[in-house]
């Protein structure tokens, strides 16, 4: 309060010790040194005429992948490493080596992260290759089901609705239809891939038009809202205040439709099924799945919702006279649901599984950190909407002014549009991509320790990593009527790169349960017990949990229950497992193990999993371009792994290996080899915490 008073500002932090943030600012540095601008979409750098691989044009490879860029890249990047001097000492042991000196580990990460900087570009289109094939696979069939005489006429509208999807989607991915701003556009795509710094191109708000007053007083204008707060203010017949005047939301503006279109003035709109244990969200390909892809329960009894439409900017008109009682009935608002869907890779889900675990090996908690995960907010309906299982709102659809609806309280009815031509019932959403963190309690926790747990948690990270409150955001999935999970995620521009620490950092969590106890007035004495130094704080107060932010949820959150404080504190001496790939670290294990060959990568696996070292990817898998065939991979990483027996100590197969391993590192891949001596692993493990992880007994 005395430096609010005195004027002062705090200025946003930076985790300058955050692999992902260096490396991005690294793959900025090597695209200025490659002086090739990017086209405005990412279509016009492949060869299009391929469509099974897309590969990239000779002409940006020529100019990209070459020794003189990589020089050039490396010396401009070693300079802006030395200006962060001491900050990245906390990276030790963490993804710079503590085996060498400070300057010694940064060049040795910085060599191989510009070898593998082309690798990783071309890697962060893979997204949109894989958006623009399941894009026109979708077409195609959904067009083979219209084309059908035999089809049902029911079966031949849902495969209409489906194909108007599948257009949008095109041509978002083409940005055929819109300018610049396009989350599609090629440097914001790979800002928001995490290839380039995210806090360079902000994310694209939603924007509501502004009439001017008569006369000269005001003007037209928009007004501008981060996505997920807009889907809520910005929502149907809602009200604004702005310079001194009252608007109502009365339409929304309809983005531009194909010419064919235009005698049918239905809207494109999406179809979702969400799991009722989890709240994940299935879409498109994922639509008709029997079970869960984020938590494996049967998604049959959650949520169906076939009239999902995306809302990019509205329109107000000015009201001259508003009521108490009329405000009181806005405040009440609308029925919100977060949902996610994570990303893929090569038909692979990019997704880390972690556990953790108490020092007697029980579990406490369950994570999924999900890089680049889309996350979809959407507005169900008014919370009074009289069927609870019908969602969404009346709008005309050839004119976008929000309609009578008779799910809506009547007096919401009064003030929308009565000239309707054709009516459609919509639900609206936003959505972004960003780095998540789902949390799962291993046992049982009513809504009352959850919820007091998702806040002492979300306090832990932000005083342990120094991030402001508003940065970092938690909400419970799948709803906040049936708490089963926290999801957390990162709502700065470019990020903070959190996150990513809790599942890579070791012993991130149980620092953050140290600071989370500390913050709700706890501290351990001798004997290991909790003390608590604010007697005066009953079940919370502003100095711990309670904040502006979480005014709904007072009721339920109790510092001091003990269905709360048990768990936190077994987490301060807690102990993380992660695994990779979609599996817990034990199928992992097991499904390395059976791809195995020989007793060294058996071995190799043993020593890993006694370690609690990171576990590969994947194993014996083909690189046909280079006729290999690596023993383990790491996919995150671009890192191949060969254990080599005794025979590989020939000299001419040591020649072979050696000009193998120049071919791999020339492409931009890690090249790490075993020896059958095992006594040298710790050493080389070591060398490689960025890949590895520091081992934790």
């Amino acid at each position: 309060p005395v430096r609010m008073v005195h004027g002062h500002v705090s200025p946003p932090t930076l985790d300058l010790a955050n692999e992902e943030l260096v490396a991005s600012h690294l793959h900025a540095v090597w695209l200025n040194e490659t002086r090739k601008a990017l086209p405005k979409t990412v279509n016009e750098m492949l060869d299009m005429n391929q469509p099974d691989k897309m590969p990239l044009l000779d002409e940006y490879q020529m100019h990209m992948d070459s020794d003189k860029v990589r020089q050039s890249s490396a010396q401009r990047a070693l300079n802006l490493m030395r200006m962060l001097g001491d900050e990245l000492s906390h990276a030790r042991g963490i993804w710079l080596s503590d085996n060498e000196t400070l300057e010694v580990a940064v060049s040795n990460w910085l060599d191989q992260r510009v070898k593998s900087s082309f690798y990783d570009f071309n890697k962060a289109l893979n997204r949109w290759r894989e958006l623009f094939a399941a894009t026109q696979e979708q077409l195609n069939k959904a067009h083979a089901v219209i084309s059908n005489p035999a089809a049902s006429e029911k079966d031949r509208k849902a495969a209409e609705r489906r194909y108007n999807e599948a257009k949008t989607q095109n041509n978002l991915l083409l940005n055929a239809q819109t300018d610049t701003s396009s989350d599609f556009s090629t440097y914001r795509y790979l800002a928001s891939q995490g290839f380039l710094p995210g806090y360079n191109f902000p994310r694209l708000p939603l924007l509501a038009y502004i009439q001017g007053r008569r006369g000269s007083i005001g003007r037209d204008s928009f007004l501008a809202r981060p996505r997920f707060l807009a889907i809520s203010e910005f929502g149907p017949l809602s009200l604004i205040y702005h310079e001194g005047s009252q608007y109502r939301v009365k339409k929304v503006i309809l983005g531009l439709r194909d010419s064919g279109n235009l005698e049918q003035p239905g809207l494109a709109k999406e179809e979702a099924r969400l799991c009722p244990r989890c709240g994940y969200g299935h879409f498109r390909q994922q639509l008709e799945n029997e079970l869960c892809v984020a938590c494996g329960t049967p998604i049959e009894g959650g949520r169906r919702i076939d009239n999902l439409y995306r809302i990019e900017n509205v329109s107000t008109q000015r009201v001259l006279r508003i009521t108490c009682d009329e405000e009181e009935r806005l405040r009440q608002g609308y029925d919100m649901q977060t949902t996610i869907q994570f990303a893929s890779n090569d038909n692979r889900l990019r997704v880390v599984n972690g556990q953790v675990l108490a020092q007697d090996g029980e579990a406490i908690l369950n994570l999924q950190y999900a890089p680049a995960a889309t996350v979809w907010r959407i507005n169900l309906g008014w919370k009074r909407r009289k069927e609870e299982s019908i969602y969404g709102f009346n709008i005309d659809t050839t004119t976008g002014f929000w309609s009578k609806d008779d799910q809506a309280p009547t007096d919401e009815n009064d003030v929308a549009s009565k000239e309707d031509r054709h009516v459609e019932r919509i639900t609206p959403y936003v959505e972004d991509r960003r780095n998540v963190l789902i949390v799962r309690p291993e046992e049982y926790m009513d809504e009352n320790a959850l919820s007091t747990l998702q806040y002492a948690l979300k306090r832990g990270i932000e005083a342990e990593f120094q991030i402001e409150e508003s940065e970092l955001m938690a909400e419970p999935l799948p709803n906040r009527h049936e708490r089963n999970a926290i999801l957390f995620y990162e709502s700065a521009e470019g990020g903070a790169g959190v996150l990513t620490r809790l599942v890579s950092d070791p012993e991130a969590i149980s620092r953050v349960a140290r600071r989370a106890l500390a913050i709700c007035h706890y501290e351990l004495n001798e004997n290991y017990e909790l003390q608590d130094t604010n007697p005066d704080c009953e079940a919370g107060c502003y100095r711990c949990l309670l904040s502006y932010y979480n005014q709904m949820e007072h009721e339920l959150i109790d510092r001091r229950y003990s269905k709360f404080t048990s768990p936190l504190l077994k987490l301060v001496n807690s102990r993380l497992s992660v695994s990779s790939e979609g599996r817990s670290r034990d199928e992992q294990v097991s499904h390395l193990d059976g791809l195995s060959h020989s007793s060294l990568e058996k071995a190799f696996l043993d020593y890993l999993k006694k370690q609690n070292h990171h576990l590969p990817d994947d194993a014996q898998v083909t690189i046909e371009q280079f006729n290999t065939r690596p023993d383990f991979i790491y996919r995150s990483h671009s890192a191949v792994i060969y254990i080599d027996g005794p025979h590989h100590e020939a000299p001419n197969q040591k020649k072979i290996d050696d000009q193998l391993t120049q071919k791999l590192q020339d492409a931009g891949l890690t090249v790490i080899r075993f020896s059958k001596e095992q006594s040298s692993w710790p050493q080389i493990i070591a060398d490689y915490p960025d890949i590895f992880g520091a081992a934790k007994p």
